[in-house]
């Protein structure tokens, strides 16, 4: 062997050990931040930004998408930049047969409706409309609203002609 290839070599497995103690020391701040559904957006883009810089390595890549797709419902246009330095860093420019079109840059008006993040469709948040027939007192508890018309039923005073 040359010494231009040991010294690659050596290089190279520096560089594997290096994404494998990425790798350990990440995936239990991701997991805390999932599992806490965390909202801290100083910690979550702290760790994004680390993350980044390791995204080469299939096992980061997938914190990385985790921690995006989280971070998405609380700062849509934030992931939509770190989505687009993830794809400027490690997307490849060379086309060759096997490899997938490169996507283009995430606009944030487009990741706040249907683009999806990573492949994977945003959720919905549903919201619920009050009933209309209803009002609510001070305990909390629906009560049926006054009806008024024709057919609604009229109280003592009124139906008597306003005698008592």
């Amino acid at each position: 062997m040359t010494e231009t290839f040991k010294s690659i070599l050596v290089l190279a497995k520096r560089l594997q050990s290096l994404n494998q103690e990425a790798v350990l020391a990440y995936t239990p701040i991701v997991d805390d931040i999932l599992r806490s559904s965390s909202r801290d957006t100083i910690h979550i883009e702290h760790t994004l930004d680390g993350l980044l810089d390791f995204c080469g390595y299939e096992p980061i890549l997938q914190l990385y998408k985790k921690l995006c797709r989280h971070y998405f419902f609380i700062n849509p246009a934030a992931t939509a930049e770190y989505i687009n330095a993830y794809r400027e860093m490690w997307d490849s420019e060379q086309k060759n047969e096997h490899a997938k079109p490169v996507k283009k840059r995430v606009n944030t008006l487009e990741c706040c409706g249907s683009t999806p993040l990573f492949g994977r469709p945003p959720r919905r948040s549903v919201r619920r409309e009050p009933a209309r027939n209803a009002t609510h007192s001070v305990a909390g508890r629906p009560s049926l609203a006054k009806e008024s018309g024709p057919n609604a039923p009229q109280s003592k005073a009124l139906s008597n002609g306003g005698r008592r």
